[in-house]
């Protein structure tokens, strides 16, 4: 999960097929109309008694599978999203391999991008 990741599917859902062109439609969308977040399964009381952050993420690309045949997101949202399902699974990824070694205090992210 990275770069290439996030460009092939941004590419996929979106047509556009430049890193930088893609990041900056990302930047311009929101995540949160796209995925489902721990908010909308608990609301507010429900994310405080548990802890959690209501805007969290519950479940990458959630509200597509709720949408019947509502029209997608725009194109800046589900590129928004794809860039925080990307980053998401690429720092749980990291995290999983570097805290059993006492590591997760020294994790760096490269690319060729």
């Amino acid at each position: 999960c990275g770069g290439a990741t996030f460009l092939g599917l941004g590419r996929a859902l979106t047509g556009v097929a430049d890193y930088h062109k893609l990041l900056a439609l990302a930047e311009a969308g929101d995540a949160s109309l796209v995925d489902t977040t721990v908010g909308d399964i608990y609301g507010e009381k429900g994310c405080a008694a548990l802890g959690f952050p209501p805007s969290m993420t519950a479940v990458n690309f959630g509200a597509l599978a709720h949408g019947g045949e509502a029209p997608l997101p725009a194109k800046r949202h589900l590129a928004a999203a794809v860039l925080q399902l990307v980053v998401q699974a690429s720092v749980l990824q990291a995290m999983a391999h570097a805290t059993p070694r006492g590591a997760a205090d020294r994790v760096l992210f490269v690319g060729g991008f």
